[in-house]
């Protein structure tokens, strides 16, 4: 079967960690931001288009977050996919941070398909298959009757001891996983990744499953991400 890439444009603060929290954030400073997360946004529209790639993902955790405090953060998102759409045909998709500390934005309903980045607390479960498909019914299945879009489940829970905290956004990272045990535990991601595996292709309104930050090119023995 061929593959079918998408294209997911994050932006990388490794560089300047503090960057959200140093701004300046008056109303010509966001304005400055979204004149150039615009570009940066719009360049990879035109590279979508020119790649004749299957879908285009927008909503990066650790931009979001950040803009929704503003108060035309909506109507700055929904002008956005406008443009978008003039340049690219392809489908756009949502990508959405579940569990997370704040309400979802309602451009969400303006795009074709909603990414859900998913990472419940399993923390406390004796049968992970059984409370991993739970938790998806009371907190990602809601987004249908509340969207109406199909719904792509992504998993990115590292190969460590206390991966089964699960992940709650904060400026973007899992701020669950910079805390306690780092030692790699394999067999713990492997369980996690079944439960999530067995319960998404078990619910026809699931519509597919990513493995996120898969890194193919070579066989890790970290405690990262990535599948081994």
């Amino acid at each position: 079967q061929e593959l079918q890439p998408v294209l997911f444009p994050l932006v990388n603060y490794s560089s300047n960690p503090d960057f959200w929290d140093s701004a300046i954030k008056d109303s010509s400073w966001w304005q400055s931001y979204y004149d150039r997360y615009y570009r940066f946004i719009l360049n990879y529209a035109d590279l979508a288009a020119l790649m004749d790639v299957e879908a285009l993902i927008i909503g990066d955790p650790s931009v979001i977050q950040q803009m929704e405090t503003f108060p035309d953060s909506e109507v700055r998102w929904l002008q956005l996919i406008s443009e978008i759409r003039t340049r690219y045909t392809g489908k756009i998709i949502a990508a959405v941070s579940i569990p997370s500390n704040r309400d979802l934005p309602g451009w969400v309903s303006e795009v074709d398909q909603v990414y859900v980045l998913f990472s419940p607390d399993l923390s406390n479960s004796t049968d992970l298959i059984e409370t991993f498909g739970a938790q998806m019914d009371s907190q990602v299945f809601p987004l249908v009757g509340n969207f109406g879009k199909p719904i792509i489940i992504g998993i990115n829970n590292p190969s460590k001891t206390n991966s089964l905290k699960g992940c709650i956004d904060v400026k973007g990272p899992c701020l669950s996983y910079q805390n306690g045990d780092y030692s790699t535990n394999m067999m713990e991601q492997a369980q996690i990744l079944n439960a999530a595996i067995v319960n998404s292709f078990s619910r026809p309104w699931v519509s597919g499953f990513i493995s996120r930050e898969y890194y193919p090119y070579i066989k890790v023995l970290d405690n990262g991400p990535s599948i081994h």
